[in-house]
């Protein structure tokens, strides 16, 4: 998933990110804050307002607005799929 930077503390980013749920029988994306590891070596010019990749918890790459607008187009295919069932 995709996550943007809302605070950098230590080994720690809290990003602002989409989650799906479940409400009253229907499955939704809503906005969600998440805390999330990352290594500064790995990361080590990321600042607050960059969107980040994310697995499993751990921020993995630093994205550039291709990047995001790719991801993001494949998220709305798989969510989009994900109604349909």
């Amino acid at each position: 998933s995709i996550g943007k930077i809302v605070e950098i503390i230590d080994t720690h980013l809290i990003v602002s990110t989409d989650e799906v749920v479940e409400k009253n029988g229907e499955i939704a994306l809503e906005d969600s804050t998440k805390t999330i590891v990352y290594d500064k070596k790995m990361l080590p010019d990321i600042t607050v307002g960059d969107h980040v990749a994310i697995h499993w918890g751990f921020a993995c790459k630093k994205l550039n607005d291709r990047e995001i607008k790719n991801i993001q187009k494949q998220i709305d295919v798989n969510f989009y799929n994900l109604l349909r069932c």
